[in-house]
């Protein structure tokens, strides 16, 4: 025996059987701004470090910075653990971004900036970032001072 075919519901029940769900797009917009919010409040401010960097010759340098650091907190109250980056110089040119370490805790913090220059040379100096929304250059970061602990 075949079973008979149900009815279809009629145009007025239709609204009542139909649940209305969430659009896909109104579920990920909370999300969305939960994970802007988190990012935002996640970054850490930096500064620009440029310069143009010379060999004892008067050309340009190319070659390598190898920058490193001790974990501090910046003066604004930001945890960044210790760690290291690297740029590579292109006729000359250093473009870093760093963590402000001036009046960071503990007193004292720097920043470690080790050339490995393409004429085989390598020097090490030590800086200190301070705040600022526009680039700085080395000159004025140089620690003229040698850190406490080396």
């Amino acid at each position: 025996m075949v079973p008979a075919p149900r009815a279809l519901p009629s145009a007025q029940a239709l609204p009542q059987q139909i649940a209305v769900l969430p659009s896909p797009v109104l579920l990920a917009i909370p999300a969305v701004l939960v994970l802007f919010t988190a990012t935002a409040l996640a970054q850490v401010i930096t500064t620009e470090v440029t310069d143009t960097i010379y060999r004892a010759d008067g050309k340009p340098a190319g070659g390598t910075v190898l920058v490193s650091w001790s974990a501090f907190t910046t003066s604004s109250g930001q945890a960044v653990a210790s760690g290291s980056t690297s740029a590579t110089l292109a006729v000359g040119v250093l473009d870093v971004r760093l963590t402000p370490n001036a009046g960071a805790t503990p007193i004292g913090s720097y920043y470690t900036a080790v050339y490995h220059l393409d004429d085989v040379s390598v020097s090490r100096e030590y800086w200190v970032v301070p705040v600022s929304s526009t680039p700085v250059h080395i000159s004025a970061i140089r620690s003229t001072v040698l850190p406490t602990s080396i």
